[in-house]
């Protein structure tokens, strides 16, 4: 996350499942959100935000409070299999 721009930009690997689907949503830990964007499915379960992806100034700040998270969907689960909260490394 660029802090001065908002762009976004980043992957994530996911192993053990196929995953169909993959979001980024809104919403904190144990708590569901709605779809903030879809991620781009790569190859061997990476998916990754789509290019040139820019937060609003109110998303950014969404995430720096851990009210992002990642969800991955599967034919199993359609409404999601796994999820990750993000966190920023920085402060």
């Amino acid at each position: 996350l660029n802090t001065s721009t908002g762009a976004l930009s980043g992957s994530v690997t996911i192993t053990g499942m196929t995953a169909n689907m993959a979001h980024i949503h809104e919403g904190e830990a144990g708590v569901n959100g709605g779809v903030l964007l879809g991620l781009t499915d790569g190859t061997d379960g990476m998916w990754s935000v789509p290019a040139n992806t820019t937060l609003t100034t109110e998303q950014m700040d969404v995430m720096a409070d851990g009210g992002l998270y990642t969800n991955f969907h599967s034919d199993a689960f359609p409404s999601g299999e796994i999820r990750g909260q993000i966190t920023l490394g920085f402060d």
